[in-house]
């Protein structure tokens, strides 16, 4: 079983975008993996630093939306609960 995230990144709810992520979800669920989707709908998220301290602390230095986000990518990416 695989962990994965999916990042709908479309400005507007019930969109084409957003039914392509549900549709990937329900296929990769079927295949037993564990899937969560995350929007970015309505989250202020500024440009990365490329200071790779979410990589070290699992928090951005940035104080915005993305702090919500990282703790599940991180999870899925290694494996590990942060």
């Amino acid at each position: 079983m695989k962990k994965i995230v999916i990042l709908s990144t479309s400005p507007r709810k019930n969109s084409n975008s957003n039914a392509l992520a549900e549709k990937f979800a329900k296929g990769a669920k079927e295949a037993g993996n564990e899937v969560e989707i995350i929007s970015v709908i309505g989250k202020k998220i500024e440009f990365c630093r490329g200071c790779f301290a979410c990589q070290k602390t699992g928090q951005c230095v940035i104080k915005d939306g993305l702090n919500a986000l990282i703790k599940p990518v991180l999870r899925a990416m290694y494996f590990v609960e942060v």
